[in-house]
């Protein structure tokens, strides 16, 4: 059995290579810093820290931000997850969001998106940010068409009320049986349509947000597993049924009992963007004086 070199010279030469050639992974070589390789990673760490807090400086000026204080808990991981990032676009994600939890105006404190933000490469934030803001756009324009309809909704709604009003007291001094009962078979109409109208009404209070699938062509299967994993994202397949006449084997020709069976045909699966995908990117999003989200 080989015998392990634990000699200082042997745990010598096992640091300088692993310097060496950390020096390669990070930029300029341990020496020519003249640090050590914690030195040299914590140093990596906190210029990427200020580049990001900068920003964010920079954000709050510009579109005029109140500041407010946020816990230790939720800023410490913050700036520790975005110590690792290099890459100044998405360091512009951490600045945002950062700017967003110290928002006085706003509510994003929540300590799972700088999770979520640490675990999302660049491709598949902008991945993200295109299916949102084509979700956001989308539902904007069913929100025009819902709120149009449940305008003339109430519209009709006030109008038969008014009706009914009248009717009650035309019912009331209504002398003739059959007049009287032709006036509240109108009565109940109005009120069935009321009632129906007001379900409408609910309906599209709760639901005016319709599902909008978005392409997912742009990224790799594993990404899009990814997207998902994090919540980001959801999948539904869709099918159809339909019952078809088949031959049975063993059956003779000309039997009454009926050949039928069922049908399944496979459709596609559609991916849509979750509610906490929309409120992830609003969070890492930079808003305008205004209120305006900016993605990018």
């Amino acid at each position: 059995m080989a015998k392990i070199d634990i000699s200082s010279t042997a745990l010598e030469k096992g640091i300088d290579l692993a310097k060496e050639f950390l020096g390669k992974l990070i930029g300029p070589t341990v020496e020519e810093a003249g640090l050590l390789m914690k030195d040299q990673i914590s140093l990596f760490r906190f210029n990427n820290q200020v580049k990001i807090l900068k920003k964010a400086q920079a954000k709050c000026e510009k579109n005029n931000i109140t500041t407010k204080a946020i816990s230790l808990k939720l800023l410490c991981p913050l700036l520790d997850f975005a110590a690792l990032e290099d890459d100044d676009d998405m360091q512009d994600k951490w600045a945002n969001l950062l700017t967003n939890m110290v928002d006085s105006e706003q509510n994003f404190e929540n300590h799972v998106f700088p999770y979520l933000l640490s675990q999302i490469s660049k491709s598949e934030y902008h991945f993200l940010d295109e299916s949102c803001s084509f979700t956001i756009h989308e539902n904007s324009k069913a929100d025009f068409k819902f709120e149009f309809s449940a305008k003339e909704h109430r519209a009709t709604i006030f109008k038969l009320e008014k009706d009914n009003e009248q009717l009650v007291n035309d019912i009331h001094a209504e002398n003739d049986w059959n007049k009287r009962s032709i006036l509240n078979r109108v009565l109940r109409s109005n009120q069935d349509e009321i009632q129906n109208l007001r379900e409408t009404l609910r309906f599209i209070q709760y639901h005016k947000h319709s599902l909008v699938p978005v392409p997912t062509s742009a990224l790799d299967g594993f990404e899009i597993q990814n997207v998902m994993r994090l919540g980001l994202l959801k999948s539904e397949t869709y099918s159809s049924a339909e019952l078809t006449r088949v031959r049975i084997i063993g059956q003779e020709l000309g039997s009454s009992t009926p050949r039928q069976g069922l049908n399944l045909k496979y459709l596609d699966d559609y991916h849509y963007v979750t509610e906490l995908g929309l409120r992830f990117f609003e969070a890492c999003s930079e808003r305008k004086a205004g209120g305006d989200i900016s993605g990018g």
